[in-house]
């Protein structure tokens, strides 16, 4: 059998590793295709990002041959490369009064954990403007207990180990793991190290409308867009300090936990958020220390003398943050307006660190990811 075995190409005997990676590769290249759909889905903003999710894709079949029809011909007619020889059918989905009749797609269901997934879609993405300031990072200490020794304090002896070490002794001298004649060889304990950590100065500043026309949808949307952005800054940097601002007609800085589970049914106005988040910015923030991104989601539906103050204020916090976006959060079945007043107030600033972005679906939250956190803009440095 060893001699047959050896004949064997060593490709065909590694065939279903090779066949299993294959498909986990399709797999998430079908997934990353199609991270407009997933990423906004409630099965992944609700998770505590320890566990895994279940994505639906197409289902994915391995490539192979179709014999034809007796009398199919072979050879090429009439006609160029490209040309349309015969209109396919249609499918025609089920809706309207009446039952489809078409099959329809094989789909199933993709495992893969959060941390995967935020990994797959934040890897393009980046703090744009990110400067080197006078005091580039902040050095700390932290002891982290990572090895096993023979010799130390008390304090740190581990028990377990230690009678696992002397079982296995006692089966070399005598044949008989057991736990006997305990010795100096046999003491284990735990040593630590000093680990540096190194803390980027920038803080995000993440302001949410919560007033009473952000009906579940826009408020899903904004919560949706901000845990993308918390994921992205624990996931990318070692520690960037995020301060939360929730907002109606006054604004209060909040817990996360409160940023994401407590809404409200005031009125509206904006610079309420914009006048705390530049007074804590000019008190907090050293511009020579502190990098400052601030992120505003609202419906834009704002008063319109508010709109003023709100573009002085914006117009001032451009010359010393590093990037304002502006997100607009839309539903065209709301009962509220939708031809947002805040929005048009902002883009007559012209700045090339403002930005601006509408949301109307989950499926508008990656691209306003992407636009807000431009990789490619990252690379630029100094003033704008």
């Amino acid at each position: 059998m060893g001699v047959i075995r050896n004949k064997i190409p060593w490709n065909l005997r590694q065939r279903g590793s090779l066949d299993s990676d294959r498909h986990a590769k399709k797999v998430h290249k079908a997934i990353r295709d199609n991270l407009r759909s997933v990423i906004a889905e409630e099965s992944i903003i609700t998770t505590d990002g320890k566990r895994t999710i279940r994505v639906p894709i197409r289902y994915l079949d391995s490539y192979y041959f179709k014999h034809g029809k007796p009398g199919d011909g072979v050879g090429h007619g009439p006609g160029e490369p490209g040309d349309v020889l015969h209109e396919g059918k249609k499918r025609q989905p089920g809706g309207g009064r009446q039952a489809g009749q078409e099959g329809g797609d094989d789909v199933y269901e993709a495992e893969i954990s959060v941390d995967e997934l935020t990994k797959m879609m934040l890897e393009d993405l980046s703090l744009p403007y990110l400067e080197k300031k006078d005091k580039v990072e902040i050095v700390t200490k932290k002891t982290v207990f990572n090895d096993v020794r023979k010799t130390g304090i008390m304090a740190n002896w581990l028990k377990k180990k230690t009678v696992l070490e002397n079982m296995k002794r006692n089966a070399i001298e005598n044949g008989k793991a057991e736990f006997a004649d305990i010795n100096q060889e046999d003491m284990r304990y735990r040593t630590w190290d000093e680990k540096i950590q190194r803390f980027s100065n920038a803080v995000v500043y993440l302001m949410m409308d919560r007033s009473g026309s952000m009906d579940d949808h826009k408020r899903y949307l904004c919560k949706a867009t901000f845990w993308w952005i918390c994921r992205f800054l624990e996931t990318k940097y070692d520690y960037v300090d995020v301060v939360f601002i929730a907002h109606d007609t006054e604004a209060r800085i909040v817990p996360e936990k409160d940023f994401f589970t407590i809404s409200n049914s005031g009125g509206t106005r904006c610079s309420s958020a914009y006048d705390l988040c530049w007074s804590d910015i000019k008190e907090s923030r050293p511009a020579s220390i502190w990098n400052v991104y601030c992120f505003h989601f609202s419906d834009g539906d704002n008063w319109a003398e508010d709109d003023v103050r709100c573009t002085k204020l914006v117009k001032a916090m451009l010359e010393r943050v590093n990037m304002f976006a502006y997100g607009e959060v839309a539903w065209e079945n709301s009962a509220w307006v939708t031809d947002s007043t805040l929005r048009k107030a902002l883009e007559t600033i012209r700045h090339p660190r403002l930005m601006t972005a509408v949301m109307k679906q989950k499926g508008d939250v990656y691209p306003t990811l992407a636009k807000f956190l431009n990789k490619e803009l990252s690379e630029k440095r100094g003033p704008a």
